[in-house]
């Protein structure tokens, strides 16, 4: 109520020193963030230019937000386990690659191929979308719509977490426990049956018709160095995880957020097409992922979703920082780092081994005699490599091919001759006497 005698220049200044209500300051902040997400997404679009983010550094940006909204403390109470659990898994993922490497553990392909034939009905949907592709001329900009989804999904479920946790907080640690389950689930699946992609099997392993990596082609012009961190784990096709995550966070949006979650799905289904269009991931790859957010997502809630939060949620100092959060989340940041330096050390090239050629390349890729050859040779069998090579001729007729073919085949001819040449000459030495 204005006061007797005060002006009403008086009047607004006191009415903007008052403190803006918490639901105000929330939507305040949570509108502020969201103009500056699409004046960047608008920037990049319009200068042509992709540039990525890596998780831990949008960290210091939603502390910013959690502050401006005078909620930190809760923030770091409720989030600082979560962050560390993923700073951890990104470690873990490429550990994993290293694991199945060092390890030379199985890696796998056609069984995707063939549920996806079955699925739709003998046809490849990267393939179709592809060929669709080629009939627009392929339309570059449609390139970047899509390789610009698929970079998003690694930096959007944290910005829909926090928006979720600004709004319902109580909802915030169903859903960071279903996204954790989610990650680590969708890890352990591509330990166990590491999965080659489209692209990878297209490119290759001739298993598919000739697929370009689009990924490639758009970041290789804007960032050359951004396929590095996005190839972490290029035999991680199964099950999509690319899928999954954004498919959680529309299931937890509907639920939570009523109408206003439909965009959330919006966009889960546009990173759904997009992988598919990019080759990064099969149908099934997606179908599987969506299949694993769903069951735990219903699990979660079902049985094991966490208790409510009591903390208040109206000042920085209205909850106070806790301390175990925050260690568990540094012992989690120093895992990390020791899963980071045994990916260092175990690291190796992709495990191409016999075994793998012979049940998943044989009668079903051309590059199947030219890989057997390739591997006699490293493994000193010069004969069987002139055998799988000169059988390769007939199955690689292109010139770039037959040219690569015949210079191993030369040496494996070589090789085949100098044992020839040693073994007759190993009776003769054998028949010396010996030297006193």
């Amino acid at each position: 109520m204005a006061k007797k005698g005060e002006s009403r220049a008086e009047r607004r200044r006191a009415e903007a020193l008052r403190p803006m209500p918490a639901r105000d300051r929330t939507n305040a902040v949570l509108g502020a963030g969201l103009v500056a997400y699409l004046a960047i997404l608008a920037t990049m679009v319009a200068f042509d230019s992709y540039t990525f983010v890596l998780k831990s550094a949008v960290i210091p940006f939603l502390l910013a937000a959690a502050v401006l909204s005078q909620r930190f403390g809760g923030f770091v109470n409720d989030w600082a386990i979560f962050l560390g659990v993923v700073v951890w898994y990104d470690a873990l993922r490429s550990a994993v690659y290293a694991v199945i490497t060092h390890f030379q553990l199985p890696m796998y392909a056609v069984y995707a191929i063939d549920w996806e034939r079955a699925l739709c009905g003998g046809a490849i949907a990267p393939v179709v979308a592809q060929q669709w592709r080629a009939a627009l001329g392929e339309p570059l900009w449609l390139d970047r719509f899509f390789v610009l989804l698929h970079a998003s999904h690694f930096l959007v479920f944290l910005l829909f977490g926090f928006v979720l946790w600004m709004l319902r907080r109580e909802a915030f640690r169903t859903y960071a426990a279903a996204m954790v389950a989610v990650l680590f689930l969708g890890l352990a699946v591509q330990l166990a049956v590491p999965t080659l992609p489209p692209w990878l099997a297209a490119r290759d392993f001739g298993l598919l018709p000739p697929m370009p990596r689009l990924i490639d082609s758009v970041y290789n012009v804007h960032l050359p160095s951004l396929a590095k961190m996005f190839d972490i784990n290029p035999i991680a096709a199964m099950p999509s995880l690319h899928a999954a995550m954004p498919v959680l966070c529309a299931a937890v949006a509907l639920h939570y957020l009523g109408r206003r979650g439909l965009v959330v799905a919006a966009y889960a289904a546009g990173v759904c097409l997009a992988v598919v269009y990019l080759g990064e991931h099969y149908l099934v790859d997606v179908l599987a992922g969506i299949a694993l957010s769903l069951a735990v997502y219903a699990g979660v809630r079902r049985w094991g979703e966490p208790a409510t939060s009591l903390a208040a949620p109206n000042g920085i100092s209205a909850e106070r920082l806790a301390l175990r959060p925050i260690a568990a989340a540094v012992a989690l940041v120093l895992l990390a780092f020791g899963c980071g330096q045994l990916a260092s050390a175990w690291l190796a090239p992709l495990p191409i081994t016999r075994a793998f050629v012979e049940r998943e390349l044989v009668g079903r890729s051309p590059s199947a005699h030219y890989l057997l050859g390739r591997i006699a040779l490293e493994e000193g069998d010069a004969e069987e490599a002139r055998v799988q090579l000169t059988r390769a001729l007939a199955d690689l007729p292109g010139a770039e091919e037959q040219k690569v073919v015949r210079s191993f085949l030369e040496q494996a001819v070589r090789q085949a001759g100098e044992l020839g040449a040693a073994a007759t000459r190993l009776p003769a030495l054998g028949a010396q006497p010996a030297s006193p």
